[in-house]
Formats: structure tokens, sequence, C-alpha cells
């Protein structure tokens, strides 16, 4: 379990990033505290919010392959929308 600090960290920038592009969570709060979680654990694995949805066999090595986050979610990128 990551630690509470960066939990809340990630739970600013899920917040700040709907805000900033009109995307909008699941409106069961369980699945959205596993996605934080998720955020979270590979912040501090690999020092990236990497999308927790996906499984980088290489984590270190794709956080350092591009400077940007992006969520490859169909849902996400069709209708704005994010567990």
């Amino acid at each position: 379990m990551p630690e509470q600090k960066t939990l809340d960290k990630m739970q600013k920038f899920v917040d700040k990033f709907r805000e900033k592009t009109g995307t909008f969570g699941y409106p069961d709060l369980n699945i959205t505290n596993i996605l934080v979680e998720g955020l979270a654990g590979n912040v501090e694995e690999v020092g990236r919010p990497m999308c927790p949805c996906q499984f980088f066999p290489e984590g270190k090595a794709e956080a350092a392959k591009s400077s940007e986050w992006a969520c490859p979610c169909w849902e996400f990128q069709i209708w704005k929308y994010c567990h």
C-alpha cells in the first residue's frame, strides 16, 4: 500500500486533471480509490503516475521513455471517462 502522502498527492492530481480536461470518475468511489492507489503505487515504484490499468513489464524503462502521462484506455479517449 502506498504512503498516505503519495495517495493524497495522487488524489489531488486526479482532481486537477479532471477539472482541467472535463473528465469524470466512475460513480463507485471504491473503483476510483483503486485507481488513485494504483497511480500512487506507480509513483513510488517507478517515479511516475503511469496508468494503473496497464501492465508495464519494464516500468522504470517505460517511465523514462516519455515525459507525458498518457492513458491508453479507449473509454477515456472516446468518452472522457475514467475509473
